[in-house]
């Protein structure tokens, strides 16, 4: 998604109704489209060494390869 962080809403990685916590471990930027459709579609997101990657469901992709954004952080995850 290309929309800028200051467009973006704070997605609870963990849903906070299944428990997660509010904090920044648990924290992930989506637009408003992504942070009420995403997880509905299948995608889910992890914390991995740092940084978050969303998993898409099987249908987009069978082997369930973790994804990061790079278009605003053109940085690989260590």
């Amino acid at each position: 998604c290309p929309m800028p962080a200051l467009w973006c809403e704070i997605d609870h990685s963990l849903d906070h109704s299944a428990g997660g916590p509010t904090s920044v471990t648990n924290a992930a930027l989506a637009c408003d489209y992504h942070n009420r459709t995403a997880k509905a579609q299948g995608w889910r997101p992890e914390h991995v060494n740092g940084r978050v990657a969303w998993t898409p469901p099987r249908w987009i992709d069978p082997h369930q390869q973790p994804r990061y954004n790079h278009l605003h952080n053109t940085d690989p995850p260590p």
